[in-house]
């Protein structure tokens, strides 16, 4: 680890929503995007977001150009933010021609209606309230963390993951096809 990446002080501790995350997690071409929609499809799980952030996180983290304790409060960051925004409808994908798009999902007009929510103190404990009550679960699509499996674990020992994985003989042949692999 780069010595210019320890800060002197201590940063401080997000804490997380008390919310159910799942990360659907795999190397690039394996069938994440063929699996999240399925999940995202059940009773109680929110539509799945793909969000480049935890990757470039990944990273800077691997790189040693960031700390430990800044990978985590930047992880924990975005995550809070990620579910905070879902719920009120603020940065969704609405792009009908995308698949991690809301409008793509059955559960759409919920998602829709969220937009009318306003961001104040008492809708913060309403969104907190549903999440608890509908025991909601968020997840989110990933590359390759399953590198750092214990270190996230560490966040929160509550995260769960799907693990895609593939035939190596077809993954590096979609890599060859899609450009990857030269």
């Amino acid at each position: 680890m780069n010595n210019f990446s320890q800060p002197a002080h201590k940063i401080k501790k997000n804490k997380i929503l008390d919310a159910n995350y799942v990360f659907i997690d795999g190397m690039s071409r394996c069938g994440k995007a063929t699996i999240a929609p399925i999940i995202s499809s059940f009773g109680s799980v929110e539509h799945f977001k793909n969000r480049n952030i935890y990757g470039r996180l990944l990273m800077l983290y691997e790189s040693g150009n960031l700390s430990k304790q800044g990978f985590k409060y930047l992880f924990e960051s975005e995550l809070i933010q990620d579910v905070w925004s879902s719920m009120i409808g603020r940065d969704v994908n609405a792009n009908l021609h995308d698949q991690s798009s809301i409008m793509n999902s059955p559960k759409r007009e919920e998602y829709m209606s969220r937009v009318s929510r306003k961001d104040t103190p008492d809708s913060f404990n309403e969104v907190i309230k549903e999440i608890k009550e509908r025991k909601l679960i968020f997840p989110f699509v990933i590359d390759n963390f399953m590198t750092i499996g214990s270190f996230i674990s560490e966040i929160n020992q509550n995260f769960k993951y799907i693990i895609v994985m593939r035939n190596p003989v077809d993954l590096v042949f979609t890599w060859f096809r899609s450009g990857r692999g030269t």
